[in-house]
């Protein structure tokens, strides 16, 4: 059996910790006490829940940096103002709401964090954006039919992916990705009769740079899993999700999910969005590809 090296081992340790701080992110914090969040993603806390692996600060925060590029307070303090800004484009929560949703305990800190980023204030992003939604002429299709659905408990294997949601539809990446969790299952006798494919798309081209989209190809395995080198591993927990179904190319998804979030009605729950692929472009044409987008509800 081969030995993993120290690398391996490290990108297994930050990948549990990306995904710890993926979990804190998409929370909502206005209904934990004032302090939560940072109680939550302070240093000390996250190499806790790093797969319970014994790391020094200093270390930690060396490898997370050269990992992802960015020191871990500036990565966890922009993916709260990213999502904060997909609630603003996305829901009608205020503006406080929403600063005390991300974890945040003062308006104005917020505000000015906001702004820092995104080189807007909080309302004239959110005006900007409504400015280019679709005419009023155009409701028919940006109203799509969903149905209820209570999602039991999922154990998923995962790539993750950063770069161009377009990149993915390539058949590169179907052997890269798909191809070798399906692998990974079958060698780790996990693969399940009729295993589910997911996606998990984090960002938005337009709130992220395009080109450091990130996204998780994911696989239903029979059995919970541990991170091991390249794939990482997640347990979807029972829940409520609103099930939309998109019929046709994957680049056509993004301006689904606008029709689906230009009249959203439900209260979103702390939990991933996710992309369920009933078939995929090996066995269809891609006008006929199916895609059910599930939307975690309260």
């Amino acid at each position: 059996m081969k030995t993993k090296s120290a690398n391996e081992h490290n990108m297994e340790r930050i990948n549990s910790v990306v995904d710890y701080i993926n979990k804190q992110v998409i929370c909502d914090w206005s209904k934990q006490d004032q302090e939560s969040f940072a109680k939550n993603a302070n240093i000390p806390n996250i190499i806790e829940h790093s797969d319970k692996v014994v790391l020094t600060e200093r270390y930690f925060q060396q490898f997370f940096r050269l990992m992802t590029g960015e020191p871990i307070g500036a990565y966890i303090n922009r993916l709260r103002l990213e999502r904060a800004a997909f609630l603003l484009q996305n829901t009608h929560k205020s503006i406080a709401d929403i600063a005390s949703t991300v974890g945040y305990t003062s308006e104005n800190a917020f505000f000015k964090r906001f702004k820092e980023h995104f080189k807007l204030t909080p309302k004239k992003y959110r005006d900007r954006y409504v400015e280019v939604l679709p005419s009023p002429s155009e409701q028919e299709y940006l109203s799509p039919e969903g149905h209820t659905r209570i999602v039991s408990e999922q154990h998923l294997i995962y790539r993750s992916y950063t770069g161009y949601y377009s990149q993915c539809n390539d058949l590169s990446f179907d052997t890269e990705y798909w191809d070798s969790l399906y692998e990974y299952a079958t060698q780790h006798h996990i693969l399940q009769e009729e295993p589910a494919y997911y996606g998990i798309c984090f960002d938005e081209s337009n709130i992220r740079k395009p080109d450091r989209c990130r996204f998780y190809a994911c696989m239903s395995v029979s059995e919970p899993q541990r991170p091991n080198g390249i794939i990482g591993a997640m347990t979807i927990k029972p829940g409520k999700y609103i099930v939309y179904k998109h019929i046709g190319s994957y680049t056509q998804l993004e301006t689904f999910y606008k029709s689906i979030f230009h009249s959203f009605r439900y209260e979103l729950r702390d939990d991933f969005i996710l992309e369920h692929y009933l078939n995929g472009p090996q066995d269809v044409s891609e006008e006929s590809l199916e895609t059910e987008v599930m939307i975690p509800i309260r």
